[in-house]
């Protein structure tokens, strides 16, 4: 069906790899938005997402991110650990008790 050109692949690697139905297959339907959300959202507008949740409430935990930007525990991780990277959020606590906050 990719080779085709009516799915997209998303995901490294066979394990985390999803798939969707293809943009040109939305357009030739005349539904190009309907694409857009089934596709998801990329990384950087997660990390907006997630940036401007803290900006709004403070604080927000791994749960919080799992639930907000609809993504798995490990997802959810690895956005957290970017933008603690880029010194955008700051860690505090550890494990359950964890949370992050703007540096």
């Amino acid at each position: 069906m990719v080779e085709a050109g009516l799915a997209d692949a998303h995901g490294a690697t066979k394990r985390s790899r999803t798939y969707t139905l293809s943009a040109s297959l939305y357009l030739a339907v005349g539904s190009k938005a309907a694409y857009t959300r089934q596709a998801g959202f990329s990384e950087i507008q997660h990390e907006q997402m997630v940036l401007s949740y803290v900006g709004q409430h403070g604080r927000i935990k791994r749960a919080e991110v799992i639930e907000l930007c609809r993504v798995s525990p490990g997802q959810a991780l690895k956005i957290l650990k970017r933008l603690v990277e880029q010194g955008r959020l700051v860690l505090h606590g550890e494990r359950k008790g964890a949370y992050y906050m703007l540096s």
